[in-house]
C-alpha cells in the first residue's frame, strides 16, 4: 500500500492544519481517572471516553470485569505508539483524522475494541486511496485488508478494481494466495463476466460493421446500375440526331430508315420531343431521392 495520501483523500475529523494543542498522554490531567499500561510505559485517558468509542471498552466498565474498578489496566501485545494514536483518534478535543500514517495503527485496533466510526473513518480513507491504484500488488493489499477486517464496501471496490488485472499477473504475487477462496471465486467471476461483456459487445460491433458492409455493398451495387442507366441515356442523347424509327423520325417511311432529312420540320420536332423526354427522365431520376419537384 502506498504511504503517500491521496489528493482526493478526504479529511476525516479535524483538518491536520488546523493548530490544536495535542496533549501529553503520558501525563495525567484532571479528568484521566484510569490509566492504559503498555508494556513499562503508561497513558492516562478518561474512562467516559473509551466507554463511548468501544463497547468492548464499556462492557470492561460497566459489567463484572476486573477492569470495573481498576484505576491500572494492562495492554499485553499492544503497541504503544499505536495506542497513542488511538486515542488521540477518540479524545473528542482531538480527533486526529485518519491519514496514511496512521491508518494502519488504527484499523487493526478500531477492529478489535469494535469502534464502529474509527473503522468507517479508515475504510473511507482507503476507499479514497484505492481510486489512485494501478499495480496488481497494491490492488490486492487493499483486498486483503478488506478481507482481515471485514470491511465490505472496500472488498467489494477491491474485488472489481483487481479483477481487471490480467490473471497472470496475479497468480505471480503471494498475496493472491492469501485470498479466501470465496474471494477468489468472485474475483474470477468477475473475469468471466468481463470477457463475457467484452465478447458481447465485439460480436454487436462486427454485426453492425456486416450490416453495414452489405448496406454499402447495396449501395454500390445501386450506383452502378444507376451509372449504366445514366450512361445509356446520355449516348441516346448524343446519338439522337442519328437515330432511326419512330422515335426520332417522322412517320414517312423514307424518314425513318433513310438518312437523317435535317430540313424535315416533323423530324426536327420528333427527335427534340426525344431529347426532351431523355433530359426530364436524367433530371427526375436525379431528383427523386431528394425531394425535388422540377415545373412541368
Amino acid at each position: 500500500m502506498s504511504t503517500d495520501v491521496s489528493p482526493a483523500a478526504v479529511h476525516l475529523g479535524i483538518s491536520p492544519d488546523c493548530s490544536v494543542d495535542v496533549p501529553d498522554l503520558t501525563q495525567p490531567d484532571d479528568f484521566s481517572d484510569v490509566i492504559l499500561l503498555v508494556g513499562e510505559r503508561r497513558l492516562y485517558t478518561c474512562r467516559g471516553i473509551l466507554a463511548s468509542a468501544s463497547p468492548v471498552w464499556r462492557r470492561m466498565f460497566t459489567a463484572g470485569f476486573k477492569e470495573k474498578e481498576a484505576k491500572e489496566i494492562p495492554l499485553p501485545g499492544k503497541n504503544f505508539d499505536d495506542v497513542v494514536e488511538l486515542l488521540l483518534c477518540v479524545t473528542p478535543a482531538i480527533q486526529k483524522p485518519i491519514s496514511a500514517d496512521n491508518i494502519l495503527q488504527i484499523l487493526p485496533l478500531s477492529d478489535e475494541y469494535q469502534m464502529k466510526k474509527q473503522k468507517v473513518d479508515c475504510e473511507n480513507f482507503l476507499l479514497c486511496q484505492l481510486e489512485h491504484v494501478t499495480s496488481p500488488t497494491e490492488g490486492l493489499s487493499y483486498l486483503k485488508l478488506a478481507q482481515k477486517y471485514n470491511l465490505s464496501r472496500l472488498r467489494e471496490n477491491s474485488v472489481s478494481l483487481v479483477s481487471t488485472f490480467p490473471l497472470e499477473a496475479l497468480e505471480e504475487l503471494p498475496e493472491y494466495s492469501d485470498l479466501d477462496a470465496a474471494i477468489l471465486v468472485t474475483v474470477l467471476k468477475r473475469r468471466v463476466h468481463s470477457v463475457e461483456e467484452t465478447n458481447r459487445k465485439l460480436t454487436q460491433s462486427a454485426e453492425s460493421w456486416r450490416r453495414k458492409h452489405r448496406e454499402l455493398e447495396d449501395c454500390l451495387k445501386k450506383m452502378s446500375r444507376e451509372k449504366l442507366t445514366v450512361k445509356r441515356a446520355l449516348d441516346e442523347i448524343e446519338g439522337a440526331w442519328e437515330l432511326k424509327g419512330s422515335d426520332a423520325r417522322c412517320i414517312d417511311p423514307v424518314h425513318i430508315y433513310g438518312p437523317r432529312n435535317y430540313s424535315c420540320e416533323k423530324c426536327s420536332r420528333q427527335v427534340c420531343t426525344f431529347l426532351q423526354s431523355k433530359v426530364w427522365f436524367l433530371l427526375n431520376r436525379g431528383s427523386t431521392q431528394s425531394g425535388i419537384a422540377w415545373p412541368q
